[in-house]
C-alpha cells in the first residue's frame, strides 16, 4: 500500500487563517486514521510540501506556525507515519506531462503515484488531498499521461473516505467487530451509530476529527471519543444536547444507553 500526501492540492483554497485551519483539522484526522491502518504500507510527501500555500502569499509551514497547538499537534500525526521523500526513488519522467483538467501536474505528487499506478499490476495506494482543493471530493481521479494513456488514481480526503477505500479494497470487513483490546478509538461502523435509521450524520464541524451525528427524533447529538485513554474497553460516545450544546453523558460504543454518572458540568461542544 502506497500512500501519497498531495501537496498541490494546497493553492491558495483558503481565504483567512480561521478557514485554513479548519481544514487542516480534518487533514489531522486523516493522518491518524492513515497511522491506525494495519496493513503494511509506506506513506511518501514531497520534499516541497511545506513550501506550498494554503492561503495565497503564505506558505503552509509559515501560517501553521501561527497556532503553535495545532502545529503541535500536526507535527505528532505527521511523524507518525514517517512519510518517505518519494523523490529519492522517482519513477516518473520528468519529460512526460501528467494532466488532470487541462493542468500539468508533472513533478508532483500526482504525477509520481499516476505513473506508480501505471507500471505496477497490483499497485493500491491513494491521493490524500486536503478539502476544497481543485481536485473536488470524487474517490478516483483520471490523469492523462502524454496526452494519450489514462490513469486512475484513488483519491480520499476524510478519515471516512479512507475507511471507504479500506473497505472497497478488501483491507477492512465492514462487519468486523470492534477489538476491546484495541489502542484505538471504534471506528463508527463498529458503533451503534451505523444504524442509519435511528443516527443521521450532521454537518457540524467535527469534534476531535470525529463525525458528530444526530440521533433522530430527539435532540442529542452522538461523536465517539477518539482519545486513545478511552479505548478499548472503555470506547464510549459522547452525547451533547443540540440546543444548548452541553454535554449529557455518555453511552458504551455498542449500546443505546445515555448515562449521566459521565456527565461533565460547564463542557460544551463546538458546533461552530
Amino acid at each position: 500500500m502506497q500512500l501519497f500526501i498531495n501537496e498541490t492540492s494546497l493553492h491558495g483554497q483558503y481565504n483567512e487563517q480561521l478557514h485554513f485551519f479548519n481544514s487542516l483539522k480534518v487533514f489531522i484526522s486523516s493522518l491518524k486514521r492513515i497511522s491506525e491502518i494495519k496493513n503494511e504500507k509506506d506513506t511518501f510527501k514531497s520534499d516541497h510540501f511545506f513550501y506550498y500555500t494554503g492561503i495565497e502569499g503564505s506558505f503552509f509551514d509559515s501560517v501553521i506556525k501561527n497556532n503553535p497547538p495545532l502545529n503541535r499537534v500536526f507535527s505528532e500525526n505527521l511523524d507518525k507515519l514517517s512519510p518517505k521523500s518519494w523523490q529519492k526513488d522517482q519513477i516518473h519522467d520528468n519529460s512526460c506531462s501528467y494532466e488532470y483538467n487541462d493542468e500539468n501536474f508533472v513533478t508532483t505528487s500526482v504525477a509520481e503515484i499516476s505513473e506508480r499506478t501505471l507500471v505496477s499490476q497490483n499497485f493500491y495506494g491513494f491521493l490524500l488531498n486536503f478539502s476544497e482543493s481543485k481536485f473536488g471530493n470524487e474517490p478516483s481521479l483520471t490523469i492523462l499521461k502524454n496526452k494519450a494513456d489514462s490513469i486512475v488514481v484513488d483519491a480520499v480526503v476524510t478519515p471516512e473516505e479512507i475507511e471507504s477505500w479500506l473497505i472497497n479494497r478488501g483491507f477492512i470487513n465492514p462487519e468486523e467487530i470492534y477489538d476491546e483490546n484495541s489502542r484505538t478509538a471504534p471506528a463508527d461502523f463498529q458503533t451503534v451509530l451505523k444504524d442509519d435509521t435511528l443516527f443521521e450524520k450532521t454537518n457540524y464541524p467535527r469534534n476531535n476529527g470525529r463525525i458528530v451525528y444526530k440521533r433522530k427524533g430527539t435532540n442529542e447529538l452522538w461523536v465517539v471519543d477518539s482519545a486513545m485513554k478511552h479505548a478499548g474497553a472503555k470506547a464510549h460516545i459522547e452525547v451533547f444536547d443540540e440546543n444548548s450544546r452541553r454535554h449529557l453523558g455518555t453511552s458504551l460504543y455498542n449500546l443505546i444507553n445515555l448515562d449521566d454518572k459521565f456527565k461533565v458540568e460547564n463542557r460544551k461542544i463546538d458546533l461552530g
